[in-house]
């Protein structure tokens, strides 16, 4: 019998160090096809984490950019691999594919 937990595919891009203040995360696909997808943490208020998930980026070799205090560092992963989860069970759906790639930070 399935149950109903429900799962996102996708890419955690995880910091090599936090930065100390605001920055801001921008993950392209190879081939430059599409938006990139963006991730802003700024504000005093705001705590953010070392580890950001960006849903529905499917891509095995992604472009990352970390901008923060006015500088900006490149990583490029080139080989991407992901893991399947099936969280209702091995023969129930849905099917989600995740991984995790670092990033280096400006510094």
């Amino acid at each position: 019998m399935c149950t109903l937990i429900g799962c996102e595919s996708g890419v955690t891009v995880h910091l090599a160090s936090l930065p100390a203040g605001p920055f801001r995360i921008e993950v392209r696909p190879a081939g430059g096809q599409g938006a990139a997808y963006v991730f802003d943490c700024g504000g005093a208020q705001v705590t953010c984490q070392q580890d950001i998930f960006f849903a529905d980026l499917i891509s095995d070799h992604v472009f990352i950019t970390v901008t923060a205090g006015g500088l900006s560092r490149d990583t490029e992963v080139t080989t991407v691999t992901y893991t399947s989860h099936r969280p209702n069970g091995p023969n129930c759906g849905p099917d989600c594919r995740t991984a995790v790639v670092t990033a280096l930070v400006p510094g």
